[in-house]
């Protein structure tokens, strides 16, 4: 007679893929794994979701950041004068424990609607290749959960 263990094993994966794909989980290992290459796209790159540069700055606002602030990116909008807007992007946690990109600071959600209207850019929405990234994150996640590696 063979004995098996496999409704242990199949069990065992079962509640570790149950406990994965929960959204507060799956959306928090997304978030924070997509979090840098948005940020790095919009407050280092200076671009908007379909790759545009986000826009550009007035001479008279390029002389201010240079001399008041010491930015020296050019003239290409990348959303930060202080850092305070743009150290406050990150992960965050929306309704029913889902997590996502955004603010904590109300202010500077409010900011970033305003830039979004003044330059009439799509800047927070996500690239093709952030979206591709997402799936790539997820699999890598998921791919962990099913053979037992750390997550």
């Amino acid at each position: 007679m063979i004995t098996s263990n496999i409704s242990e094993v199949l069990g065992t994966l079962a509640m570790r893929i149950e406990e994965a794909i929960k959204p507060e989980n799956f959306t928090r290992v997304v978030a924070t794994g997509i979090i840098s290459t948005v940020h790095n796209r919009i407050h280092i790159q200076g671009k908007a979701a379909d790759g545009s540069p986000i826009g550009s700055y007035e001479n008279n606002y390029l002389r201010l950041r240079e001399r008041k602030y010491g930015r020296l990116e050019g003239k290409k909008v990348v959303l930060s004068l202080t850092r305070q807007m743009e150290d406050d992007f990150s992960a965050v946690v929306g309704q029913g424990g889902r997590w996502g990109l955004g603010f904590k600071n109300s202010l500077n959600a409010d900011k970033s609607q305003w830039v979004q209207e003044h330059f009439e850019k799509n800047v927070y929405d996500l690239t093709a290749e952030e979206k591709d990234m997402i799936l790539e994150i997820s699999t890598e996640y998921l791919q962990k959960i099913i053979t037992g590696a750390t997550a």
